[in-house]
């Protein structure tokens, strides 16, 4: 779970929250400031709830507020939800954008002949336990693939209702701006799709 945010950081996002971000660049950029170790705290578990390569996330934390900063005319909401999801919605798009870019460089190096890296494999002459643990690595990875395979906003739910810091689906409904009955229909289709892929990997659930 998130740390609870300071009285100055609640302000300080209520007041950008209000429409002071569209304000003067000195006052907003002040108010930005305060609220940054807050922001700065959701923006770092809201990446994660993406999936996002580690290597990705620095860069698109910084992009994102660059984007943020250079939107801020456009931002119309009232609330700190509505804030909190335009926010998310650059950092969707943002992310995106780097994914794609890393996708079209992997297609470039494909062109490539690449040397083939053998690993020796054992001969059939493990123990139950060792057989066991590469049979959980096997099954983690199949998992860990068959959610990178699902669509951005999928990932981002399962990452949310899921993963190390999960959320209810009342609160992830709060952080998105999304009704809690479209969470729950959005959470039934992503664990239908993972169910399907990994069957398709010969892993039944």
């Amino acid at each position: 779970m998130l740390p609870p945010m300071t009285s100055a950081e609640e302000d300080a996002i209520e007041q950008l929250a209000r429409g002071a971000l569209r304000g003067s660049p000195q006052s907003a950029w002040g108010l930005f400031e305060d609220a940054w170790p807050a922001l700065d705290r959701r923006m770092a578990t809201y990446l994660r709830s993406l999936r996002l390569a580690a290597e990705f996330r620095e860069d698109c934390g910084q992009n994102t507020f660059l984007r943020v900063w250079k939107a801020r005319e456009d931002y119309r909401g009232q609330t700190p939800d509505e804030f909190f999801a335009w926010l998310y919605r650059i950092t969707r798009n943002e992310a995106q954008r780097l994914t794609d870019k890393a996708s079209r460089a992997a297609l470039r190096e494909a062109d490539a002949p690449q040397p083939m890296a053998m690993e020796s494999l054992e001969p059939s002459a493990e123990s139950d336990a060792q057989a066991s643990e590469l049979q959980d690595r096997e099954e983690a990875q199949a998992l860990e693939d068959c959610i990178q395979s699902l669509d951005l906003r999928s990932r981002e739910l399962v990452e949310l209702l899921y993963g190390p810091e999960a959320s209810t689906e009342r609160a992830v409904a709060g952080m998105l701006n999304i009704s809690k009955s479209y969470v729950n229909t959005q959470r039934h289709q992503a664990l239908d799709a993972l169910a399907r892929c990994l069957k398709g990997k010969g892993i039944e659930q």
